[in-house]
């Protein structure tokens, strides 16, 4: 939802920044249910901690995609 936002933005400001950050957060948006399914799957799991570690690069790639994608708005004007 909030790429959907920054492409409105980007037309009304027609500044390309915000473009490319509604790519990266479209992006991050589709990496979220796969993170949201994982640990559905693990609380079902006989002992859920022990599969946490499997979640975390993917917990870890989001945070990075995030932070790439908020440095990049901070440069729009």
């Amino acid at each position: 939802m909030f790429s959907r936002f920054l492409r409105e933005v980007a037309v009304v400001t027609k500044d390309n920044t915000f473009d490319k950050a509604a790519e990266q957060f479209n992006r991050i948006e589709n990496l979220r249910p796969e993170a949201a399914t994982s640990f559905h799957h693990q609380f079902g799991a006989p002992a859920p901690a022990q599969g946490l570690e499997t979640i975390n690069p993917l917990l870890l790639s989001i945070a990075d995609a995030e932070e790439q994608a908020w440095r990049s708005l901070a440069t729009a004007q």
